[in-house]
């Protein structure tokens, strides 16, 4: 390397250690915990039935799904329940209830979640064992002012974890002619 190029590579490396500092400790994020929490995450696979659904949308589940966690990850505890209660809605509508839930295009039509989630557990029982009305109630709850308790949190990681197996053990899209209401 040459002396110019170690000179840039060095200030370069000088700017982003600065701004790595800077966001260490403006930001508020706790970085060990987010270090535990991006363990407690772990990695999704997404079936290609299901994700074959999306292609490249920048709304795939997958995605949304890494939004979810990185909100985890960096502490954004009500953002991560908000978004997770939202994904759930989506899996559960576009995956597990379409005939009810989707028109002739294919959009997502609004119902209930508490609706929704009892038709996809009498649909699909196993579904019950995940506990989806509990963790619809906590992002209710928490989406006014509230105290997030310890429990809480475990319920979102439960939650990030159950999201996952929904989308990995999701039925395939089947289209149907949505019922008529």
């Amino acid at each position: 390397m040459t002396q110019e190029g170690w000179n840039l590579d060095r200030k370069w490396k000088k700017k982003a250690y600065a701004l790595l500092e800077f966001i260490r400790y403006n930001s508020g994020v706790d970085w060990m915990k987010s270090q535990r929490r991006y363990l407690d995450v772990g990695v999704v696979f997404i079936p290609s039935k299901v994700e074959n659904h999306y292609g490249n949308e920048v709304l795939s589940l997958y995605n949304l799904l890494e939004e979810v966690q990185k909100a985890y990850i960096l502490g954004l505890d009500r953002a991560s329940i908000s978004l997770c209660r939202a994904l759930t809605e989506l899996v559960l509508a576009r995956h597990y209830a379409p005939e009810l839930c989707l028109d002739y295009a294919g959009r997502v039509q609004a119902i209930p979640l508490e609706g929704l989630i009892d038709e996809c557990e009498r649909k699909y029982p196993h579904l019950k064992k995940k506990n989806l009305h509990a963790k619809r109630r906590l992002a209710n709850k928490i989406l006014h002012p509230k105290e997030i308790t310890e429990r809480d949190l475990l319920t979102a990681r439960e939650w990030i974890r159950e999201l996952k197996n929904l989308i990995e053990e999701a039925p395939d899209l089947i289209r149907k002619k949505p019922v008529s209401r």
